[in-house]
């Protein structure tokens, strides 16, 4: 699990720094109970996956950690609430809806009930305009530690249904909202990253920031990728990349890297995702890398080869330092 992610945010910084140029900053405002916003469990508030977030996104990004720690989704409207007035500011692009179940659980509260304030909540963000792209948690796994055992079943028999039924489009715009899928995630059920009573440790932290970078930027959601958009990230910055022989094996390099990582998450196996270099055929060859293992884009060759190589070697030296940070 843990070796595709670091393989998964090597691709995506790599390939975003072949694609992306100027652009504008992208507000991102994340909401959620004290899984999203208490420094209990941890040294201090830049542990949290918000803040650990925003290096991951980089500076075209701005995250802003509006959780509310005692916030109940079962308050919805009221400022105290899950829904925290700084969220709905700022006229966001994105919107995270983090993990909830603790604050909200009581004795007999349905389904039924839960889905229907969880409902409002979501719908509060489609309201905006222009409107947000919603990304939605689950919480984490059934073995997470929480306070009780009333409240893990809470977590796993009530929340973690209500928000996949809002998430398939049981809110008001009748639209699917991408999931970023903890539950299924089996480190966060770990001691490794649970601080106990319902929270993450540093490392739960991190490894949450990295389920939603990976969501975000390689559509990599609901806990596996199916898609193989890592193969068609690198293939389209093959294209950005000025095209021809440049362009394709900077191109072929990230898709064949993002084939190994699609491999990694469905199981499939090919040989697709080399770089021979050729005039622009290796980033259209990338894009296809997603679904298929590969050899990681050997036999690079050209200017943009050797580019696309020294990015590489930078991204996974990000990498190495974001590991051993993440072990202290």
């Amino acid at each position: 699990m843990r070796s595709r992610r670091w393989l998964g945010l090597a691709v995506g910084i790599g390939s975003l720094a072949l694609a992306r140029g100027a652009s504008a900053t992208m507000v991102v405002n994340c909401i959620g109970e004290q899984t999203t916003n208490t420094t209990e469990g941890v040294p201090n508030d830049s542990r949290l996956w918000p803040q650990e977030l925003q290096p991951l996104l980089g500076n075209d990004y701005l995250v802003n950690n509006d959780g509310v720690s005692t916030g109940k989704v079962t308050d919805v409207p009221a400022a105290t609430s899950a829904l925290s007035p700084a969220s709905l500011m700022g006229s966001p692009s994105i919107i995270i809806i983090g993990p909830f179940a603790e604050n909200d659980y009581a004795p007999g509260l349905t389904e039924a009930t839960w889905q229907a304030d969880y409902r409002k909540l979501v719908d509060a963000y489609l309201a905006l305009t222009p409107q947000p792209t919603i990304y939605v948690m689950t919480p984490p796994p059934a073995a997470f530690v929480y306070q009780s055992a009333a409240e893990q079943t809470f977590a796993t028999s009530v929340v973690k249904p209500a928000v996949l039924a809002v998430a398939a489009g049981d809110n008001s715009a009748n639209k699917t909202l991408k999931v970023i899928d903890l539950f299924d995630d089996a480190a966060l059920g770990t001691a490794d990253d649970s601080a106990g009573g319902g929270l993450f440790n540093a490392s739960g932290h991190f490894e949450v920031a990295m389920l939603a970078y990976e969501c975000i930027t390689m559509n990599m959601c609901g806990g596996a990728d199916t898609s193989g958009s890592g193969g068609a990230g690198g293939g389209a910055a093959g294209s950005s990349a000025g095209g021809g022989a440049a362009g394709g094996s900077a191109g072929g390099a990230g898709g064949g890297a993002g084939g190994a990582a699609g491999a990694a998450s469905t199981g499939a196996s090919g040989a697709g995702g080399q770089v021979a270099g050729g005039a622009g055929a290796a980033g259209a060859a990338g894009a296809g890398a997603g679904q298929h293992a590969s050899s990681g884009g050997c036999s690079v060759a050209g200017t943009g080869g050797a580019y696309a190589v020294g990015l590489l070697i930078l991204t996974a030296m990000v990498v190495l330092t974001a590991s051993r940070r993440r072990r202290s």
